[in-house]
């Protein structure tokens, strides 16, 4: 039986050992298979997630490229291809930005087109741009109308000024545009003080008084230049006519040796140059009729004689 035993354990051992030698070769290929496997999924992943994460990069690259040309104003630049992961979702919306931006700079440079060659009805479309992009034309629509309206107002006082209606004030505008109020009140206390000056000056000499004169220091370029002009006007008429007075006063009391010295201008110089002759056809008449005279007595005594 022992023998037995042991002529069992010899077979079934040998028996066994190829068994489990099966066995180990099926486990190692198996685990080489299963090593294979692991290895070209690790490495599958590998290179999945360098594809990521280059695909990552460049989105996230492009998105910050995006973001600084339109922090710097630079809108000239097409937008690359959006992936569909949520980094091309945030290109997309960048891209959808820059058309608002395009749309919106567009009209600001039609804007300023269409006022610079004189047509300043026209206004921005706010309607056609989004949120507050809409809502930047309108405010920008209401600055135009703003200062259009300003410029209106202040061509209105201006035309009635030219029309020398001086009843016409500007009103008081905030900030620095005060400015042009305080403008327009000074041109028109400028213009009513010379058209005061003016309205003196012509009534004294409509009135035969040329000794006055208006008061050049309280104006400056232009109207100082308008007063001293009248003032020299009535200087010259002045001293015409005291040359003419002079000359006739002269001749009233006998004096044919008189003249009308100086020099002037225009018609006060005929008047001089004829006032000057009348004197001397006098004084000339005179001397014929002392001449006269003269011989007629000479005449009178040889024939008394």
């Amino acid at each position: 039986a022992l023998a037995a035993n042991f002529a069992f354990y010899d077979v079934a051992s040998g028996e066994l050992d190829a068994l489990l030698e099966a066995r180990v070769s099926r486990m190692t290929v198996k685990r080489n298979v299963l090593v294979t496997v692991v290895v070209g999924l690790m490495a599958l992943a590998g290179i999945l997630g360098v594809v990521i994460v280059r695909g990552i990069v460049r989105s996230a690259g492009d998105a910050a490229a995006i973001a600084q040309r339109l922090a710097q104003g630079d809108l000239a630049f097409d937008l690359p291809h959006a992936s569909g992961d949520e980094l091309g979702a945030v290109i997309r919306a960048m891209g959808s930005m820059k058309v608002s931006l395009d749309g919106f700079v567009a009209g600001q440079q039609t804007l300023a087109r269409q006022h610079g060659q004189g047509l300043t009805s026209h206004r921005m479309d706010a309607g056609a741009l989004p949120g507050t992009y809409g809502e930047m034309a309108a405010a920008m629509n209401a600055l135009v109308s703003q200062q259009l309206d300003v410029t209106d107002r202040l061509v209105r006082v201006v035309e009635a000024y030219a029309q020398g209606d001086f009843s016409a004030e500007m009103a008081e505008l905030p900030g620095e545009q005060a400015r042009i109020s305080e403008a327009c009140r000074q041109a028109r206390t400028r213009l009513l003080g010379v058209a005061e000056e003016i309205q003196r000056l012509s009534g004294a000499a409509a009135r035969g008084d040329f000794g006055v004169r208006g008061e050049e220091s309280r104006y400056d370029f232009a109207y100082r230049e308008m007063v001293g002009n009248l003032n020299r006007l009535m200087d010259e008429a002045s001293r015409g006519i005291d040359g003419i007075d002079g000359a006739l006063r002269a001749l009233a009391e006998g004096d044919l040796t008189h003249r009308v010295d100086g020099e002037f201008q225009g018609r006060f110089g005929v008047l001089q140059t004829n006032a000057n002759t009348t004197t001397e056809r006098l004084r000339e008449l005179v001397g014929s009729i002392r001449g006269a005279v003269g011989s007629i007595s000479t005449g009178t005594q040889e024939i008394a004689a």
